[in-house]
This record gives C-alpha cells, sequence and structure tokens, in this order.
C-alpha cells in the first residue's frame, strides 16, 4: 500500500510540474498583453473623450 501511494504521488508530481510552469509563462504573458491593451485603450478613450468633450465645454462657456 505504501510503494502504491508513493508511486502515485509521483507521478501526478511529475505531470503536475510542466502545466503550472506553462500556466505562469501564459500568465506572466497575459499580464503584459493586458497591460498593454489597458495603456492603449485608456490612451485612445481619453483622446475620444477630449475630442467629445472639447465642443461641449466650448459651447457651455
Amino acid at each position: 500500500m505504501k510503494t502504491q501511494g508513493d508511486k502515485r504521488q509521483r507521478k501526478p508530481r511529475s505531470q503536475t510540474l510542466p502545466p503550472p510552469d506553462r500556466e505562469i509563462v501564459t500568465r506572466v504573458d497575459w499580464s503584459r498583453l493586458g497591460q498593454r491593451v489597458l495603456a492603449e485603450g485608456m490612451r485612445r478613450a481619453v483622446t475620444e473623450i477630449e475630442a467629445s468633450t472639447a465642443p461641449i465645454l466650448g459651447e457651455q462657456a
């Protein structure tokens, strides 16, 4: 029973080690891509808001 338990524990460990590494890599890539996308999105949103509010503010003032 002990040897079977050890073997069962060793197999999942060897199988579970590669996926977490891949997940970590994808997570890092996604976080970097996410930051870039958010930065670009915020810049675009700011320019669009400025363009859309400039005439409104000009009319109100």
